[in-house]
C-alpha cells in the first residue's frame, strides 16, 4: 500500500519534493494526500499538486484533520520546524524536515524527545547523507587506502541575487524581532558541505572552533565564511561565498597519509587521487522514511545525527556578527568579490581562515 504523504511549504524548494513525489506515485510507493502553504502558489504549482490528486491548503492544522497523512515533508523556515513537526507528530504522522533541523541545540533535543515520546521517526533533509559515497569513503579510510586521516575540507562558490535575500522575512537574517531565525551561507546553502565534512572526520563534539564570517549582500547573516575546528588530530574546515566570481559547485576532500578523496556531492562523484570511483547510485530520503516506516527501522539521517551540525550553527548565530565587506571589494547583483573563487578554495585546501589566505577585505 502507497505511503500518505504531505507537503508543507511548495514554493521554492517544496517544488523539488512535489517533483520526488510524482516519481515515487509512479512507482506506487506514495501518494500525494495535501500541500499547504500560507503564500499563494504559481500556477504550474498548483497544476502539480492537482495532477497528483491532492488538496492545497492555506491551514496546517485543518490539513492534518482532513487528510490524515502518514508522512509530513516540512519545507518551511527553520525557526518553524518544531513547532510544526510536533503537531505532525502528534497527529500520527512521521516528519522529513528540511535542513536546517532546528536553529537551537536544545530545540533538536526537544525533537528528539517528542519523537521518542511519540515513536515517530524524523528524518532531516541533508539528501547527500543518502549517497554511497559516504560508505566508499568510509571504507577506503579504514582499510588504510587513504591512510590515517589528516585533513577533511570543503570549498564552495556560489552567487546568488538580491531577490534570493528578500524570499521572506527570515532569509539573510539571523534573528528577527528578537527570535533566532539562523540564516546564512554556513547554516543553509552550503549547509551539505559542514554536515558532510563532519560526517567523514567522524566529528561527535566542538572543543574549539574557529569562524570568520563575512557578508558583501546587504544583509544580517552570512553570505561568504571560513571555519575551522580539530577532532583526534584531524583538520576540518571550510571556506565557501555566494558572492562568487567565478562558480565553484561545492566538494569536499578527505587528505590521508597516502592519498586523497573528493567527493562532489551536488553530482555525487567521487574521485579517489583523481580516479573516477563508481557509485552505485543514492538513496533518496523520502523513500529512506517510507522504507524504515515498513521495516520498523530508524532513518538514515535522524536528528540525533545532526547535533554537531547544529552545535556549530548555534555558536556561529550567537558568535559575533557578520563583518561588511566594503563596497569597494564587492559589486553587482548577484553581487560579486572579484577572485573570492580562488581565494575560496585555497583557503579550504591550506586549512586557513580568509584572513590567514591574504583576503584584503579578510585582514586582521
Amino acid at each position: 500500500m502507497s505511503t500518505r504523504v504531505a507537503v508543507v511549504g511548495v514554493n521554492g524548494h517544496g517544488g523539488w519534493h512535489l517533483t520526488n513525489i510524482a516519481r515515487l506515485v509512479a512507482r506506487g510507493q506514495a501518494r500525494l494526500v495535501a500541500a499547504c502553504d500560507l503564500a499563494p502558489v504559481s500556477a504550474s504549482i498548483q497544476n502539480s499538486i492537482s495532477a497528483l490528486g491532492a488538496t492545497l491548503y492555506t491551514s496546517y492544522e485543518r490539513m492534518l484533520q482532513e487528510t490524515t497523512p502518514q508522512i509530513v515533508i516540512l519545507v518551511t523556515p527553520p525557526a518553524t520546524h518544531l513547532p510544526l513537526a510536533n503537531l505532525a507528530m502528534a497527529a500520527g504522522a512521521d516528519v522529513l524536515v528540511e535542513k536546517p533541523a532546528t536553529v537551537r541545540v536544545a530545540d533538536l533535543d526537544a525533537l528528539i524527545a517528542n519523537a521518542a515520546r511519540l515513536d515517530r521517526r524524523i528524518q532531516i533533509g541533508f539528501q547527500s547523507i543518502g549517497s554511497y559515497a559516504l560508505d566508499v569513503i568510509a571504507s577506503l579510510i579504514a582499510d588504510g587506502t587513504v591512510g590515517p586521516l589528516r585533513h577533511v575540507y570543503a570549498a564552495g562558490a556560489w552567487t546568488r541575487p538580491t531577490a534570493y535575500f528578500q524570499r521572506g522575512a527570515w532569509a539573510g537574517r539571523r534573528f528577527v524581532d528578537g527570535v533566532a531565525v539562523g540564516d546564512g551561507a554556513v547554516a543553509n546553502p552550503f549547509g551539505h558541505a559542514l554536515m558532510n565534512c563532519l560526517q567523514i572526520a567522524g566529528v561527535t563534539e566542538v572543543a574549539a572552533l574557529s569562524a570568520e564570517l563575512f557578508c558583501a549582500n546587504d544583509i544580517s547573516s552570512d553570505d561568504t565564511s571560513s571555519l575551522r575546528t580539530m577532532f583526534g588530530g584531524v583538520t576540518v574546515n571550510l571556506a565557501v561565498t555566494l558572492c562568487a566570481d567565478r562558480i565553484v559547485d561545492p566538494y569536499v576532500v578527505a587528505v590521508g597519509s597516502r592519498g586523497s578523496v573528493r567527493w562532489d556531492y551536488t553530482t555525487d562523484e567521487l574521485r579517489l587521487d583523481g580516479k573516477r570511483v563508481d557509485l552505485p547510485g543514492a538513496r533518496d530520503l523520502l523513500t529512506d522514511l517510507i522504507d524504515a516506516r515498513r521495516l520498523d527501522r530508524a532513518p538514515l539521517c535522524p536528528p540525533e545525527r545532526c547535533r554537531t551540525f547544529t552545535t556549530i550553527t548555534e555558536s556561529l548565530l550567537d558568535g559575533p556578527a557578520p563583518t561588511r565587506i566594503p563596497s569597494h571589494f564587492a559589486g553587482g547583483d548577484p553581487v560579486r568579490v572579484p577572485g573570492i573563487a580562488t581565494l575560496i578554495e585555497r583557503s579550504a585546501s591550506d586549512g586557513q581562515l580568509f584572513s590567514e589566505s591574504g583576503a584584503p577585505w579578510a585582514s586582521r
